[in-house]
């Protein structure tokens, strides 16, 4: 980890697991997120199916919470969080969790997942805004209500909601996917394809 990049003391810190979490695992960087005083840092393998907690001064682990849980009665197995994004006041942290695609709410006073709300398969990339969490659905090709922008409000934690939705197009194949668009589709994107943009200062057209 890079810290002190925004001063002169530059400097390199090596997060360090601890043996009473399990054994050191090398699955992917996954997503990461600070504590608003920017003393912690959470941190997401995500092969690992847990956030894991480091004390930023020193680089070593201080907790890890399992995504792997019951919530609202139903269990959750092989979590793959791929983003992290903690609220303002630091007292949650959201996980998009691909394989189960859903966003969770970790209460980091007790280290629980307290809510679960599906969206959808995330895509590894969330953002707060204005009392909002924003995230992406990648869907799955070819499904008419795939690839859609979701917006949550998160006034409650512990029972986020979907307040906004844009669809924006069918996905038309992606790095891992199977399925096969039928050929009247791929013949119909063929047909939509435009010509390139022209960018200048007063107007884009396409």
């Amino acid at each position: 980890m890079i810290a002190g990049w925004r001063g002169t003391d530059v400097r390199t810190i090596l997060l360090r697991s601890d043996p009473a979490f399990g054994e050191q695992r090398r699955e992917g960087a996954g997503g990461a997120d600070f504590s608003p005083d920017g003393r912690t840092v959470y941190w997401s393998s995500p092969g690992g199916g847990a956030v894991r907690v480091f004390d930023v001064p020193t680089g070593q682990a201080a907790a890890e919470i399992p995504l792997d849980s019951v919530v609202g009665g139903q269990r959750y197995h092989g979590s793959f969080v791929v983003e992290l994004e903690t609220s303002a006041d630091g007292r949650h942290l959201f996980a998009a969790d691909a394989n189960n695609r859903r966003v969770a709410t970790i209460d980091l006073g007790t280290g629980q997942v307290v809510g679960s709300l599906a969206v959808g398969r995330c895509a590894p990339s969330m953002a707060l805004s204005a009392g909002r969490l924003y995230g992406a659905d990648l869907g799955t090709p070819g499904a008419p209500e795939s690839v859609s922008v979701w917006g949550l409000d998160i006034a409650q934690p512990e029972r986020v909601t979907l307040s906004q939705q844009w669809h924006l197009g069918v996905l038309l194949g992606g790095i891992g996917e199977s399925a096969a668009l039928p050929a009247a589709e791929t013949r119909r994107s063929s047909r939509r394809r435009r010509r390139p943009c022209s960018w200048s200062t007063a107007a884009t057209t396409c």
